[in-house]
């Protein structure tokens, strides 16, 4: 990886996992609305014409063409036959993972009554965890409250009792926030006539907290230079693809007042829950864990290459796109970028600093209903990022074995409808050891 073995830098093995129970999301909007576009202005309710150009494949696996943002995706983390070094045998190993729970409740409160009452998902989630011990953990769909109460239950009552026969498991430091799911916008996204949840949230959610997010660490976390990024509002993208109509060129929220900055694009927010950048220090090395759970590419009208606005495939891209931006350590990418704390920037990397990309991101590189596959552009093609090894499992290739679906190979789908969507992606100055995704074989 471009340095000598005697300062190599610790090695994270990591897993990815999710749980086959995995409830779908009913996202956002069902219909669009038919404008006169005459009289509003703003650049910001047009595309960019200066962007790259949308290119259409063919439907049968789609391998797309991009032009880059930038005129190249090198930069001082990038090396020269990274797939080719030997990890140092000698240096410390440490184990990253991410796991979407399911541990998310129709009603706000359920998830703490289950909880209490010894819910059986609870303890499989748990058993599992247990198992695969990772050091840090990222934990999706579980439902955030203001108190931490589920949390402090789950890691109490779950994570610390045995589970299966397996050993107890304790994490000293842990990572929450508020998340974009279930917190009301005040506009009417879906036109039914009422500002209301789930559907009129900045996340698809029927209460604040719904779907949220916990990191977990064995080690400690750098509480003063975490950076959330909830606030971020989607229309400050550079190149942003937003929803526009392509038949008359109108934003598909509210181009009436698009001009006069009334309108709901300019207060609508990028994460559909959050973005996290928290920096966590092991044998004085910082990595930083990049946290996020962006909205599934489905759910709308329809794919943008037949025609239609495709606004959650949109949405669920520039989620992704965040992330390659943001770990621009030339700059040029991550200028517009600020934080809830409104400072602007992306990732702060000092020395030898690394980043670990963790979360489902509901996007496969090559199949599914991804708006121009970001995670292919954005994660398995950026040599930013070391993709040299995959995560997989002999389970999946199980679960497919008389499934002809698909266009991914199977060993490394991450859930049961046939993608991979859950990613453990570290920068390109760590060296993989080993992977996985914990689904074992049915024997």
């Amino acid at each position: 990886i471009g340095i000598s073995p005697q300062v190599l830098p610790p090695i994270p093995q990591y897993y990815t996992m999710r749980i086959l129970f995995k409830q779908c999301f009913l996202f956002l909007l069902s219909h669009w609305k038919w404008t006169d576009a005459t009289g509003y202005n703003d650049k910001r309710c047009f595309p960019y014409k200066e962007c790259p150009p949308i290119e259409c494949a063919s439907p049968a696996c789609p391998q797309k063409q991009h032009q880059a943002l930038t005129p190249s995706l090198s930069s001082p983390v990038t090396t020269t036959g990274l797939c080719e070094k030997k990890c140092n045998s000698s240096s410390p190993r440490h184990r990253f993972a991410t796991f979407n729970t399911s541990l998310n409740r129709k009603i706000r409160g359920y998830l703490i009554k289950d909880l209490r009452n010894g819910d059986a998902q609870a303890k499989n989630v748990a058993a599992i965890v247990q198992i695969v011990r990772p050091e840090v953990l990222l934990l999706n769909e579980f439902d955030y409250d203001d108190d931490g109460e589920a949390l402090g239950i789950f890691m109490r009552d779950y994570l610390g009792v045995p589970q299966d026969g397996n050993d107890a498991i304790e994490y000293k430091y842990h990572f929450v926030s508020p998340v974009n799911t279930g917190v009301l916008s005040g506009w009417d996204y879906n036109e039914d006539g009422k500002v209301e949840l789930p559907s009129d949230g900045y996340g698809f959610g029927n209460f604040p907290g719904q779907y949220g997010m916990v990191l977990l660490s064995m080690h400690e976390i750098d509480t003063k230079r975490i950076r959330t990024f909830q606030k971020f509002r989607w229309i400050d993208m550079p190149c942003a693809v937003l929803p526009f109509d392509q038949n008359n060129g109108m934003n598909y929220y509210d181009p009436v007042t698009c001009a006069n900055g009334e309108s709901e694009m300019n207060t609508y927010r990028l994460s559909s829950k959050n973005h996290w950048d928290v920096p966590i220090t092991i044998d004085a090395q910082v990595y930083h864990v990049l946290a996020a759970h962006p909205t599934p590419p489905a759910f709308d009208d329809g794919d943008y290459c037949n025609g239609k606005i495709d606004w959650n495939g949109r949405r669920n891209h520039d989620e992704i796109r965040f992330w390659s931006d943001y770990t621009d350590v030339n700059g040029a990418s991550s200028d517009y970028i600020y934080d809830d704390d409104g400072t602007y920037g992306g990732i702060e990397l000092p020395g030898d600093s690394k980043f670990v990309i963790l979360g489902d991101h509901n996007a496969d590189s090559v199949d599914g209903d991804s708006y121009e596959f970001p995670a292919k552009r954005f994660f398995t093609e950026n040599k930013m990022m070391n993709n040299c090894v995959v995560p997989e499992s002999d389970g999946a290739v199980e679960y497919y074995e008389n499934d002809s679906r698909g266009c991914g190979i199977k060993k490394i789908r991450t859930s049961e409808f046939g993608l991979r969507v859950d990613y453990v992606l570290p920068s390109a100055n760590i060296c993989i050891v080993d992977s996985g995704v914990f689904w074992p074989e049915r024997s």
